[in-house]
């Protein structure tokens, strides 16, 4: 299951409710949650209580969490910037029975020219895999990102390999919809295989 953008903190609270009763019936459910907060452009664009409702309510429960940057300073507050701090504040959230942490739009004063980094954080390790940065506005980027990390991840696929190939997905999207000039993402017909 991939939660992502929730629209008030009480839809939160009822479906951390649900994911416990249900995970009674189906203790091998999977919950990956993308804590949908606001980006480094735009700020924070949804209820600000969602904050401490993602805290309190669903990380917890969950099994992979998938914050940008942006994201992550705001769950883990007074963190710096740079890349062993980003490691440092994904570490606070592997808790309970959340097994990784990845961060997409991480730590971008250390980027290099043309490139975007994503922080893959375990207990165990930390990993940073670098994606192209292209020049977009395109909103839905963290959405398709971790879609495509779930289905890979639920086809077998080790996490250090899955998080590229969900980064390659979001790059080929994000140049098909900068081909075709659109508004919106677009995506461009491939299969799961890499």
């Amino acid at each position: 299951m991939v939660v992502g953008y929730l629209g008030e903190p009480a839809q939160a609270a009822a479906l951390a409710v649900w994911i416990a009763r249900l995970r009674v019936e189906l203790p091998e459910l999977q919950l990956f949650v993308d804590p949908v907060i606001g980006d480094h452009d735009s700020g924070i664009y949804v209820d600000p209580g969602m904050i401490d409702a993602y805290r309190r309510h669903l990380l917890p429960l969950a099994d992979g969490i998938t914050p940008n940057g942006f994201e992550l300073a705001q769950l883990v507050p007074d963190h710096g910037r740079a890349p062993e701090s980003v490691f440092a504040a994904a570490r606070r959230l592997l808790t309970g029975r959340t097994r990784w942490v990845v961060v997409t739009s991480a730590a971008p004063e250390a980027w290099e020219a043309g490139c975007m980094w994503v922080a893959v954080v375990t207990r165990d390790s930390t990993r940073v895999i670098r994606h192209p940065r292209l020049s977009a506005d395109t909103k839905g980027t963290g959405d398709l990102f971790s879609a495509e990390l779930a289905a890979r991840l639920l086809a077998g696929i080790p996490l250090d390999d899955a998080v590229a190939q969900a980064c390659e997905r979001v790059v080929a999207a994000l140049r098909h919809t900068l081909l075709h000039r659109s508004g919106e993402l677009l995506l461009p017909a491939s299969s799961l295989s890499p």
